[in-house]
């Protein structure tokens, strides 16, 4: 069970108020506790079952009632009630002072462009500029076409003799005259065709010997450099390669002479040993 009103001056008053209603007696016993109401606003009570004799009501903070009570909870405020009708309007009031300039409000947008004027009269003539720069030379004209050729004009008086030019140069030789006659056999016998004794010549080579080097093994694709020296005191003039009654199978591939020796170098291109020989021409040269 559950009682609300819209207001109570106290919980005991309407605890009291309750056990009348209920019982129907004048006698109330009531005793309010801590959390009374609770949170929320509730007040937790207990009335008797039946209305015999005369109880007590309980107010609890529990909602839990003794044998032969019964638990009820009231709104300390009960709900709200409907919005009750409109009052009828008051007299207007005194003009109130004037309240101060408030400060000025945000440009607003521009509006939009008006009708054009109509054209105003023509003012009078600015005074004349300076003068500008020359500009560029235009282009060349057409030719124009050639003129009637005018008539002779009378023949001039002679003029004085010039004076002598200068001489010119020399003109070209002529060609060759024919072979004269054939003159007298001039004899070596004949002392007048004999000239003088030329100088003396060079000493000549002398001493030829020709060096050899013996036979030069050349592993398989082997290139190989080796000298020929000739006998002391005399230069080597010229070389040979090879082997005796043929070709060597060792090819040379350069030879230079250097004082009194003669360097080689061969190349073997088997893939087997092969030898070669070579020679050196020796002489006494001045």
């Amino acid at each position: 069970m559950s009682l609300t009103r819209r207001s109570f001056p106290s919980a005991l008053a309407l605890a009291g108020g309750l056990v009348g209603a209920a019982a129907g007696i004048g006698y109330v016993e009531a005793a309010a506790a801590p959390g009374i109401p609770d949170p929320s606003g509730v007040v937790h009570a207990c009335y008797p079952s039946t209305a015999q004799g005369l109880k007590p009501v309980f107010l609890t903070s529990t909602g839990v009632c003794p044998d032969g009570f019964t638990p009820v909870d009231i709104n300390q405020r009960g709900t709200q009630g409907p919005i009750g009708p409109a009052g009828p309007m008051g007299l207007a009031g005194a003009t109130g002072p004037r309240g101060l300039v408030g400060p000025a409000g945000p440009a607003g947008p521009t509006g939009p462009v008006g009708p054009k004027g109509a054209t105003g009269a023509t003012g009078a003539t600015g005074a004349t500029g300076p003068a500008g720069p020359a500009g560029p030379t235009g282009p060349a004209g057409a030719k124009g076409a050639t003129g009637a050729t005018g008539a002779t004009g009378a023949t001039g008086a002679t003029g004085a003799t010039g004076a002598t030019g200068a001489t010119g140069a020399t003109g070209a030789a002529g060609a060759r005259g024919p072979a004269g006659p054939a003159g007298a056999a001039c004899l070596p016998s004949n002392p007048a065709c004999v000239g003088p004794a030329g100088p003396a010549g060079p000493a000549g080579v002398s001493g030829y010997e020709v060096a050899y080097s013996g036979d030069i093994v050349f592993e398989a694709f082997e290139t190989k450099d080796f000298f020929v020296t000739c006998p002391s005191g005399k230069t080597a003039i010229s070389a040979g390669w090879g082997i005796l009654g043929g070709q060597s199978a060792v090819d040379l591939i350069g030879s230079v002479p250097s004082g009194g020796s003669w360097g080689f170098r061969g190349d073997n291109p088997a893939a087997v040993s092969q030898f070669a020989r070579a020679s050196v021409v020796c002489a006494n040269a001045a």
